[in-house]
C-alpha cells in the first residue's frame, strides 16, 4: 500500500490533500487547511491555522484529532511545527508537550523567519532567471518582485 493510502473512517471530517500537502479539517461550517510537508520527515504545521477564529477547546480538539488521523494514515510519528511568535503559541506548546510520546519531534519557528525564507527563496528564483507565479501574478524581474513584496506587506 502506497504513501497515505491507509483507510480510516474514524474521522470522516478530516481529509488528506493531494500528495499529503495539507489536511482539510471540517469544524462545523468552517474548513481549516492545515499545512503538511513530507521532506525530511512528516510535518504538521499547526501555525497554518493561526488566523482562524477558534476557541482554545476547538484548537485542542483539532490538534488531537489531526494528530490521531495523521498517525493512523501514515503509521509514523510526525514532527509538529508551530510559530513561537503567533498568538496561539502557548496552546501549541502545551499540546505538543502533552503529546510528546506520540510525536517524533517539535520544531519551532517564527512568522518573521518564515517571511524571510519566502522572500529569499522567491527573490533567488527570479535572480536565476526563473519566472514565478504568485497570487495570480507573473513575476520575471527583481524589480517586479520587489514591487510585489512591498505591496504585499503594506
Amino acid at each position: 500500500m502506497g504513501l497515505f493510502r491507509k483507510k480510516t473512517n474514524k474521522y470522516p471530517h478530516i481529509k488528506l490533500g493531494f500528495r499529503g500537502e495539507w489536511i482539510t479539517y471540517t469544524l462545523g461550517s468552517k474548513q481549516l487547511e492545515i499545512a503538511t510537508t513530507v521532506i525530511n520527515g512528516y510535518r504538521i504545521h499547526f501555525d497554518s491555522i493561526q488566523n482562524e477564529e477558534l476557541t482554545k477547546e476547538d484548537r485542542e480538539k483539532v490538534f488531537h484529532e489531526v494528530l490521531d488521523f495523521f498517525r493512523a494514515k501514515v503509521s509514523k510519528r510526525p514532527i509538529l511545527v508551530y510559530a513561537t511568535d503567533g498568538p496561539n503559541a502557548p496552546i501549541w506548546e502545551k499540546l505538543c508537550s502533552e503529546a510528546s510520546e506520540l510525536i517524533k519531534a517539535v520544531e519551532t519557528t517564527t512568522f518573521q523567519a518564515q517571511e524571510d525564507f519566502q522572500y529569499n527563496f522567491f527573490k533567488a528564483e527570479v535572480e536565476r532567471g526563473n519566472k514565478i507565479e504568485v497570487e495570480g501574478q507573473s513575476i520575471e524581474t527583481v524589480e517586479q518582485f520587489e514591487a510585489y513584496w512591498l505591496k504585499r506587506n503594506q
